[in-house]
């Protein structure tokens, strides 16, 4: 009887939160000095093979990605966004970006800002069968190296609290903390709260 009670108030407080749009998300804002700290050597526990992503390659994710974000994949490399993609046994095994320009994030609402210097790294996603294989960690070492080679000085990310397994590849690789965001959605409206630590 005490599990059927609480099954029922948690679909009631679901359809609350539904009904008047309630949402939250809560991120970080990391960062890290590329020049004046080493990046560590990093080897994923499975072979791959790393290339920049170009046009063509958009169609290998035609079956993953919906019509809109292949659209905006796109428009990131007409506007010189870096792709890069790491492929094992021939298949695409991790997608991820790097950009010098300031960005907007969908899902917390809200803008990093870039200094002259800086690489936003985002949108990394890697296959779910090749998780734990340590793909994460080194295309973020890529990325990071790639941000390097282009000639920024501090690399920036945004990672979500429920994430813990990109908040653990963000301190292996040197990543801290820079600042807190919190979103909530309600009646409509979006309220923000972005903090420094």
């Amino acid at each position: 009887m005490h599990n059927f009670i609480n099954q029922v108030k948690r679909v009631i407080r679901g359809g609350l939160r539904r009904l008047l749009g309630f949402t939250w998300i809560s991120a970080s804002l990391y960062e890290r000095d590329l020049i004046n700290e080493p990046l560590p050597e990093v080897k994923p526990r499975i072979p791959f093979q790393f290339t920049y992503g170009e046009l063509h390659h958009i169609e290998l994710f035609q079956s993953v990605l919906t019509p809109k974000k292949l659209k905006s994949y796109k428009q990131r490399l007409l506007e010189d966004k870096i792709w890069l993609l790491a492929f094992v046994e021939g298949e695409v095994a991790n997608s991820s970006w790097v950009s010098y320009k300031d960005e907007f994030e969908p899902n917390t609402g809200t803008w990093v800002h870039l200094a002259q210097k800086d690489a936003y790294l985002f949108d990394s996603f890697t296959m779910p069968e090749l998780w734990g294989y340590g793909l994460e960690t080194a295309m973020t070492t890529q990325r990071m190296i790639t941000a390097k080679e282009h000639g920024a000085q501090r690399a920036l990310a945004i990672v979500f609290t429920n994430n813990p397994a990109e908040r653990h590849v963000m301190a292996k690789l040197g990543l801290r903390e820079k600042e807190r965001i919190l979103t909530i959605r309600f009646l409509g409206r979006k309220f923000v709260r972005r903090y420094g630590l």
